[in-house]
């Protein structure tokens, strides 16, 4: 939904919850990894984050939940979770080195370990700092950060391979986050973009192009763009790496007029949309809604204003799925 106002405009969608629509308490996040949900919730101020996995677990199987600078399973920081020689529930620190060889870390950071059963749900409960000042741990920062995980059955041994498991993924999130402040004003409008029904190519990379035009209550006097999120279909967002909005321009807005409506790759885009090239909204995986401080926004509209935009959606398909996707900007 993009919004605006006689002053105010934001572009915008519903916000991202948990992609199945779990609801959490304000402060506290959560994402999808593997069939299991991952929560968390942070303290600034003592520099701490505190995270809850969940998930249905056999006996005999581990989980390694953890982090890497580029999303790969080697030269990651891991906490493992297993079933210790007592036949209980716990949590190792480890790491694995540049060929994807399990390492147990000396110093071990997966802090105030808790776990839980619940019939059939387990619950893994432990704290990680910031900043542990280990070399071999994960430095929690603002920004997206790659979470990666591999899931595994029987007994773990230094120097195994954690590369090859089948079970093992990533995902792209931001930990620590800005909250964004509610925008309430009776002069706010919403506006919302669309590209619907889209069938990804199975190719790793598509950047897709999708021409779109403001409408008049948006363009017809000067507005300003305040806030703008995106809304991507439940099940797509492992494939949506990026967006960003175009606004099309031309010294002679009556030239702009007459661009071609246009759906499709990005490299066989017609010429005259190149044209489309100044970024009013982006939006990369693992964002925030953005929202500008409260007396600031980007100006959009007024006389001589090209009601013509293009949004352009990258979209990352490692295992060349065939998916269909809705896609709002």
């Amino acid at each position: 939904m993009l919004s605006l106002n006689i002053l105010l405009i934001i572009f915008t969608s519903c916000i991202i919850k948990p992609s199945t629509g779990i609801n959490t308490p304000k402060g506290v996040y959560g994402i999808k990894i593997d069939s299991n949900w991952l929560f968390w919730n942070y303290d600034w101020k003592e520099k701490w984050i505190k995270f809850q996995i969940e998930g249905i677990f056999k006996a005999d199987e581990w989980f390694a939940f953890g982090f890497s600078d580029r999303g790969d399973l080697y030269n990651a920081d891991y906490c493992i979770f297993y079933t210790n020689s007592e036949g209980k529930r716990d949590v190792i620190d480890a790491y694995t080195d540049d060929k994807c060889l399990l390492q147990i870390d000396k110093q071990q950071h997966c802090l105030d370990f808790h776990y839980q059963k619940l019939k059939r749900l387990s619950r893994f409960v432990f704290i990680r700092e910031f900043d542990s000042c280990d070399g071999h741990d994960y430095v929690i920062e603002p920004g997206t950060a790659h979470i990666v995980w591999v899931r595994g059955k029987g007994g773990l041994k230094v120097n195994q391979n954690m590369c090859n498991h089948e079970l093992s993924g990533m995902v792209r999130t931001t930990l620590l986050r800005v909250e964004p402040e509610d925008v309430q004003d009776q002069y706010v409008w919403n506006f919302t973009g669309t590209v619907d029904n889209l069938d990804v190519p199975p190719v790793e990379t598509t950047y897709w192009c999708h021409t779109l035009e403001l409408p008049m209550y948006i363009t017809k006097r000067k507005q300003h763009l305040i806030k703008f999120e995106p809304v991507i279909s439940r099940g797509s967002e492992a494939y949506v790496h990026h967006m960003e909005l175009f606004h099309c321009e031309k010294d002679d807005a009556s030239e702009v007029g007459a661009l071609p409506r246009y759906s499709g790759l990005c490299t066989e885009k017609p010429k005259e949309l190149e044209v489309c090239k100044k970024v009013i909204a982006a939006w990369a995986m693992g964002a925030s809604p953005f929202v500008y401080p409260k007396k600031a926004g980007l100006p959009i509209g007024g006389h001589g204003y090209s009601t013509h935009v293009m949004l352009e959606i990258h979209y990352n398909n490692p295992h060349r799925d065939s998916k269909k996707m809705f896609n709002f900007f």
